[in-house]
């Protein structure tokens, strides 16, 4: 998973690179909504009590995780990962470091514990990580468009 994180890491110089009829957002954006959310995740995960609730059945969660992957533009992020209008090169290298600690954190967390996500309910640590790399690839796959098309 912390492959991902290098990838996002890696296209930092390519932030401004837009491509409207990709996304609305830049490839800065993505990779920072990206690492927004692995550090909420894992944060969220890393300070849960370990057993404290459980994960129920979820026919979008079962979806989603059987596929791999979100179809494209059917969800909205909640506010506290929607990136800045133009996020900085050193913004974007601090969230970087700090993903890659909280992401640690969570590998090292309690198998029983767990976060709960707007869709798919509560997740415990095995599935919370999957769903880190699930969106993780989401937006990469994205990125690699906008560069398709902006070139």
């Amino acid at each position: 998973m912390n492959a991902a994180i290098d990838k996002l890491a890696e296209l930092i110089p390519l932030a401004e690179y837009k491509a409207e009829k990709v996304s609305q957002w830049s490839v800065g954006q993505h990779v920072e909504h990206s690492l927004l959310a692995t550090i909420a995740m894992c944060e969220a995960l890393s300070s849960s009590t370990a057993g404290e609730k459980t994960q129920r059945f979820s026919w979008s969660r079962w979806v989603i995780f059987t596929l791999g992957r979100f179809p494209r533009g059917k969800a909205k992020a909640p506010e506290q990962v929607i990136p800045e209008e133009k996020p900085s090169p050193e913004r974007l290298e601090e969230l970087m470091k700090t993903a890659h600690a909280c992401y640690e954190n969570a590998e090292a967390a309690d198998p029983h514990q767990w976060f709960r996500h707007f869709i798919f309910g509560v997740l415990n640590k095995r599935t919370t990580l999957r769903l880190i790399a699930i969106h993780n690839n989401h937006h990469l796959k994205i990125i690699r468009d906008i560069l398709r098309c902006s070139n």
